[in-house]
């Protein structure tokens, strides 16, 4: 696993945080593997793979298939290595289920996660903090479309008094963004009590990035479970460039505020969302026209009132 944690690193010029994915489905795969007592890589079989997949169900559909192209991968790589002749991932299969297109949040929707009581602590203390932060995440990511990892690596020294970022440089892709806090969630962000540099997050010293971002993600699915909404982070940000694109009709505006390097990406994601993209699809659906009229007469054809 460490070879191929060089290998990602040397030869796949992967980013940061697909390797930091890559590091942290292994580590949870060579824990299982070594509490079934299984020490070597050509010990693994298939149903360890499916037992390995099956325990991962606290999360998404699409994460634990993520999870298994990157166990995938690791195999592929010791095949190539001649370490081992077959690779036990291969048959293992995860379905997205159909329908995967992502839906905006609606108001209803928001409203009751920002208000659901799904925290069940003695410790009224950190149920408050933890209501504060659910609160602040959500509509961080409402407000700015924001991902998860760019609302927990948000510094305090970012956000100016109007609610403005302008040098917040996002995890994924690394580019620039500019985006500003609706007034909701700067309240909900300054309400927050100060323990480091940034919002959400304790800081580099005490804890990594990645975990504080699994964190959030399971603050999400804890509301899930509780409100039966489904709360993919995805939905967020789909959420917001809805109202970017009902409110402007400008999928070049939600490009930069996306932080998009190209506006194919934004296009491809959300152009579905605009108004005026179903407006171009009616006109052309209006110019569909067939047995209109009679092919021998050139009359228009009618059809009997019911």
């Amino acid at each position: 696993m460490a070879k191929f944690l060089i290998s990602c690193r040397a030869e796949r010029n992967i980013q940061d945080s697909t390797y930091v994915s890559y590091k942290n489905t292994l580590e949870h795969l060579t824990r299982f593997m070594l509490d079934k007592g299984i020490t070597r890589i050509d010990e693994i079989k298939v149903d360890d793979i499916r037992r390995f997949i099956a325990l991962r169900g606290d999360y998404s559909t699409r994460t634990r298939r993520k999870e298994l192209e990157h166990v995938r991968s690791l195999f592929n790589f010791c095949v190539e290595n001649q370490w081992i002749a077959v690779n036990p991932a291969k048959p293992v299969k995860i379905k997205i289920p159909k329908g995967g297109a992502t839906l905006p949040l609606t108001d209803e929707e928001i409203n009751t996660l920002l208000t659901c009581d799904f925290i069940d602590n003695p410790n009224q203390k950190f149920v408050a903090h933890a209501r504060l932060r659910s609160k602040a995440l959500i509509l961080g990511m409402c407000y700015t479309g924001f991902r998860i990892s760019d609302m927990i690596s948000l510094k305090r020294s970012e956000l100016q008094r109007n609610g403005e970022v302008n040098d917040h440089v996002m995890v994924k892709t690394k580019n620039l963004v500019f985006t500003r806090f609706g007034e909701l969630a700067l309240k909900a962000l300054l309400a927050l009590p100060v323990e480091s540099q940034y919002f959400l997050w304790s800081g580099p010293q005490q804890s990594k990035l990645t975990t504080a971002t699994g964190s959030a993600r399971r603050t999400l699915y804890s509301l899930q479970r509780t409100t039966g909404i489904d709360v993919h982070p995805r939905r967020f940000r789909a959420t917001f460039a809805k109202k970017v694109l009902d409110e402007t009709g400008d999928i070049r505006v939600l490009q930069f505020l996306l932080g998009h390097s190209s506006v194919n990406t934004t296009e491809q994601s959300y152009a579905y969302l605009g108004p005026k993209h179903k407006v171009r699809l009616g006109e052309a659906l209006a110019k569909v026209e067939f047995g209109k009229r009679d092919g021998t007469t050139g009359q228009l054809i009618t059809f009997p009132q019911s």
